[in-house]
Formats: C-alpha cells, structure tokens, sequence
C-alpha cells in the first residue's frame, strides 16, 4: 500500500483509523485512486470527518473516498501509511479548529 501526502487523504486515513475501519488503496471510480473504506452504511464515514467524500455503491456495501486523490508514493509498503509532515499539519489544523469553537465557524 501507498503512503499518502495529500492532506485530505492524510487526513481521511487518520479518522478512519480512529474509528477502527480499515483503510485500503482503491483505484477505481471518477478516476479515483487512494485511501478508501468499505462500510454497510455510508454515514459511518461521513459523520466521522470533516473530508469532503464520494461513495460508489458495491453489492451491499459501500466504498467511501475522498474527493481529492492520491496515487501515493513507496508502493511496495504493504499498509497504508500516511506522510508524518502532512500529519503534523493536519493534527495542528484540527487542535486550533477545537480552539475556536462553534461560534467562530461560518458555513458555506
């Protein structure tokens, strides 16, 4: 499996790790390649990060990947990993967002 520098897909990887899926390297759909998920319910995923996600429907499950893709790098690791740069920056992105609140975000 790839490592994965983008950051949505480093950061995808991350919470899908946290909530105990496994992530696997899809290449597939819309000229997708990277991280993906495979779930029975496509809101296991979708309510667990804050990556924007596109979903194609396979039997009775469902794959679950980013919308930005990443072929990745180093192909012969057998797991996927994630870029510890772009981790560091995802992390740091997501403690300063805890800091704000509810009150200082604004939706699109």
């Amino acid at each position: 499996m790839p490592t994965y520098s983008n950051k949505d897909c480093v950061r995808f990887v991350r919470d899908m790790q946290e909530i105990g899926l496994k992530v696997e390297h899809y290449k597939g759909g819309h000229q997708y390649e990277g991280p993906s998920v495979f779930v029975s319910d496509v809101n296991d995923v979708i309510t667990n990060t804050r990556v924007k996600c596109l979903f194609d429907q396979q039997g009775h499950k469902f794959i679950v990947y980013p919308v930005s893709p990443d072929c990745g790098t180093n192909q012969k690791i057998k797991e996927v990993s994630v870029d510890q740069d772009i981790l560091d920056i995802v992390n740091y992105e997501d403690e300063e967002l805890e800091k704000l609140g509810d009150k200082e975000l604004e939706e699109f």
